[in-house]
């Protein structure tokens, strides 16, 4: 594997997740019986990015039985279901930054968005489109997945966001826009397209990834081709004024892939396509299940996906948020207990919570 494929993923034990039911009790009355079938969540689903070691699709799915996880660098123990994700719901946030070295893309983005209706966005999908203004975030909330209502949306965001300043303060937009998804349905997933420039926001990229891993928000950055190479070592191209040196620590290529996305570059000629990538990589993503931990603690974990039988494939679990097990629940005489032999061991090693 290469990179990180872990996700701190946080058991604020506040978390959302995969629920299953269980019988709890049966109450026999007199005459007839009168059955309680209590449930309760058992069950942590994690959306799990997998692509070959040049980061191209796969040929064929992969074997269910090849994902192992670890908590907290504990025993590796396999998954209990692995599967596409398919037709599942999305919502999706669209956030375009027309301040920097993306600005190029913008005049095409239009027609883009609109191609991935109805192919690649369904009408069970929702979508809202973002575009930054200096300070501001101009939103179209709720756009149905039709081609010509997301061409209008699009229209409507870059039209509002003509504030003509150099550099949003993009951390705290992108906070901002993961705390609109706070009670999105679905999987919820961003796309932002921007060459990842931030100028002075209040908060870091740091921050910004860990809430988005806390909010079960999946990260996903497109920029432009020039920008790519030129901040690429060795390319031949130099960073533009103000731009980081591109390192194997980027900030913005941390955020995407941190939170389960990746960064991708496109040109005039290739959006279309891209983006057409980037929806089928959402479409070919597995959803990994395991039990929820026996002994859960309040705080942020880390989970590592493992895939027998590879070792250089791009792995990138998504964030996610599961709740405390109650402890009235677990004390109930009718509860079933989950059997702590089969449900997966914490390791010892925590992670620092950032301050």
């Amino acid at each position: 594997m290469t990179g990180p494929n872990r996700c701190a993923f946080g058991w604020v034990w506040g978390w959302i997740v995969a629920g299953v039911c269980l019988l709890a009790s049966c109450a026999w009355g007199q005459d007839e019986a009168t059955h309680t079938l209590h449930v309760y969540v058992n069950t942590v689903q994690v959306p799990v990015l997998v692509l070959g070691p040049s980061r191209e699709r796969l040929k064929k799915p992969m074997d269910a039985g090849r994902f192992y996880i670890a908590l907290d660098k504990g025993p590796l123990f396999q998954a209990t279901h692995v599967r596409r994700e398919g037709e599942d719901r999305i919502s999706l946030a669209i956030v375009l930054d027309a301040t920097g070295g993306s600005e190029e893309l913008m005049r095409w983005m239009k027609t883009a968005v609109g191609g991935l209706a109805p192919k690649w966005l369904h009408e069970q999908d929702q979508v809202t489109l973002y575009a930054t203004d200096c300070y501001m975030l101009r939103r179209v909330k709720d756009v149905p997945a039709d081609a010509g209502k997301l061409q209008e949306a699009v229209d409507k965001v870059l039209e509002a966001a003509k504030g003509g300043c150099k550099r949003p303060h993009l951390w705290d937009a992108l906070l901002h826009v993961t705390s609109d998804m706070k009670d999105a349905p679905g999987r919820k997933v961003m796309l932002v397209v921007t060459d990842g420039q931030d100028d002075g926001s209040r908060y870091t990229w740091n921050e910004l990834r860990m809430y988005a891993q806390s909010e079960s928000v999946t990260i996903f950055g497109l920029m432009a081709t020039a920008d790519w190479w030129g901040m690429r070592p060795g390319a031949g191209g130099r960073p533009g004024p103000g731009a980081k040196e591109w390192t194997a620590e980027n900030d913005w290529d941390m955020v995407c892939e941190l939170t389960g996305g990746m960064l991708q570059s496109a040109s005039e000629s290739t959006l279309d396509k891209v983006l057409q990538q980037f929806a089928t990589m959402l479409r070919e993503r597995y959803i990994v299940e395991f039990p929820r931990p026996y002994q859960s603690t309040k705080g942020v974990h880390t989970l590592d996906v493992t895939i027998t039988k590879t070792s250089d494939y791009f792995i990138r679990p998504g964030g996610v948020t599961v709740q405390l097990q109650d402890p009235k629940t677990l004390q109930d005489p009718d509860t079933v207990a989950s059997d702590p032999a089969k449900t997966p061991q914490l390791g010892k090693r925590k992670i620092l919570t950032p301050q």
